[in-house]
């Protein structure tokens, strides 16, 4: 993918070069017009959001083919009708206690009224996509709601400059 007016030297063009899974990178490269060269390439973080659109308001979640599998009041729950939103640039910060500048509010409960923020959740399973609030991070897996305070919120980048 092409990225326009991206900030950078005349004669340069941005190319972003997606790669796979989960918490994928993307690297972008910084190509001269002219000759093709890669003048130089950066590694950004790009992640994946899944919102799932509930009864309960719209909560973080993970999403697995055409489903996305989110946790509300101990329970796991699974739903088709879901958002992807996709964040160039994003990266991971470890939880000290409360959300930090950048991160995403991708959710809102109905039953507390509070924004609740997309995090990835390092739990024993691996690593989680989850909701977050405070110093909590919620997740659903194996029909269970889990929660840790061990996790990394997930962060709106900087610009390319």
């Amino acid at each position: 993918m092409e990225v326009e007016n991206a900030g950078v030297d005349p004669g340069t063009r941005v190319v972003m070069m997606p790669m796979s899974g989960q918490g994928k990178d993307c690297e972008l490269w910084f190509e001269d017009y002219q000759t093709g060269t890669i003048k130089s390439r950066l590694n950004l973080l790009c992640l994946d959001i899944k919102v799932a659109h509930t009864e309960w308001g719209n909560i973080p979640g993970r999403a697995v083919a055409k489903q996305c599998w989110y946790s509300y009041d101990g329970a796991e729950y699974c739903t088709a009708d879901f958002s992807w939103i996709t964040a160039p640039n994003t990266k991971l910060i470890r939880n000290t206690g409360s959300p930090p500048a950048g991160a995403i509010g991708a959710g809102h409960q109905q039953d507390d009224g509070c924004t609740y923020y997309s995090a990835i959740a390092r739990s024993q399973w691996g690593r989680i996509p989850g909701k977050a609030k405070g110093n909590t991070c919620w997740y659903a897996y194996n029909g269970s709601e889990h929660y840790t305070s061990d996790f990394d919120w997930i962060v709106i980048g900087n610009r390319i400059k």
